[in-house]
């Protein structure tokens, strides 16, 4: 499993104190072996409250299936078809807004409405900072390959 990690409290304090908090925010990828216990989160009560899977995404050949369950928002599980077990999981440190496959690779983009976009292929996972003007933020909601 891939488990973002807010690595900002490495930062040198005095080099950062006039820098807006989402410039100093930096986020990397840790491997945790399995099992490991997920946050749970528990459904509203009111009428057709939100469970279950609420994104889900196919491999452009079929052979991967990336989903995200309303119970755990903040995790993209990766599952192989042919294998038919989880091949990965990427748990964030915020709930996922968007996640698409790559039309000519295994390879997945995510994003949870934060200054990073997060990749996942067979390779290895990596968080990618958006790159923005001194002073501007810009937090994508969706991702689409083009």
């Amino acid at each position: 499993m891939y488990e973002e990690v807010d690595e900002s409290d490495s930062f040198p304090r005095e080099k950062t104190n006039s820098l807006p908090a989402s410039m100093i925010q930096q986020s990397t990828f840790t491997i945790r072996d399995s099992p490991c216990l997920l946050d749970h989160v528990q459904p509203t009560v009111k009428a057709n409250p939100a469970v279950g899977v609420s994104l889900m995404q196919w491999s452009a050949d079929s052979a991967m299936l990336a989903a995200k369950s309303d119970s755990s928002p903040n995790v993209i599980w990766i599952w192989s078809i042919r294998a038919m077990r989880a091949a990965s999981m990427q748990r964030l440190l915020s709930p996922v807004t968007s996640m698409q496959w790559c039309p000519a690779e295994s390879r997945l983009v995510a994003c949870v409405g934060g200054p990073y976009v997060y990749s996942w292929s067979t390779q290895g996972a990596s968080c990618i900072r958006v790159p923005t003007a001194p002073g501007q933020d810009f937090h994508p909601k969706s991702v689409q390959w083009c």
